[in-house]
């Protein structure tokens, strides 16, 4: 087919309209802690979309309210904000109960839920010397949990979560293992 036919609930004027409304309050955008990335319309599915970047994704029906809930609107979350606070390095020392270093060791290190910030994709593990090392990451509360591979399986090594306070000025922890 060559070309498609389809009713729609708005025309590209309505839509560029709704648009400049949307550009008109981006100021408001900041008052609920949220970073205004863009606003365009898509002709596939004939809407405007508003394109945003915060913590959470709760901000999505704050958004649509503030412009009465319309059908012509859907806001989308682009992820948390780009970090730019201070930063720093976590470098967690493992040894075992005999002092060997704890070698092979994977460091699962994920931030407090309500710092915005993501290391999900990122993978740390101990070197030759038992040293697990996160460089310059956001200084944030953190949870560091350890693992090992046992029989081509991670398991969780047997010690409590640690919780960390990152400082800019960096932080070294010493973790013994059994």
């Amino acid at each position: 087919k060559l070309v498609e036919v389809h009713e729609v609930t708005w025309s590209l004027a309505e839509l560029e309209g709704f648009i400049v409304k949307v550009k008109a309050e981006r100021a408001w955008f900041a008052t609920i802690g949220v970073e205004f990335m863009q606003v365009d319309r898509r002709v596939t599915d004939n809407l405007v979309h508003v394109d945003y970047m915060a913590r959470t994704e709760a901000a999505s029906a704050a958004i649509e309210a503030h412009f009465g809930n319309p059908s012509w609107l859907r806001a989308e979350w682009a992820g948390p904000p780009l970090w730019s606070g201070p930063t720093a390095d976590l470098v967690v020392r493992i040894r075992d109960a005999n002092g060997r270093p704890g070698v092979g060791i994977r460091c699962d290190i994920q931030a407090d839920e309500h710092s915005g910030v993501d290391l999900s994709n990122d993978v740390y593990a101990t070197d030759t010397a038992g040293v697990c090392k996160a460089e310059s990451i956001p200084a944030v509360t953190y949870r560091v949990r350890l693992f090992r591979w046992v029989d081509d399986q991670l398991e969780r090594i047997g010690i409590d979560d640690i919780h960390v306070v990152l400082h800019p000025a960096g932080r070294q922890l010493d973790v013994l293992i059994p």
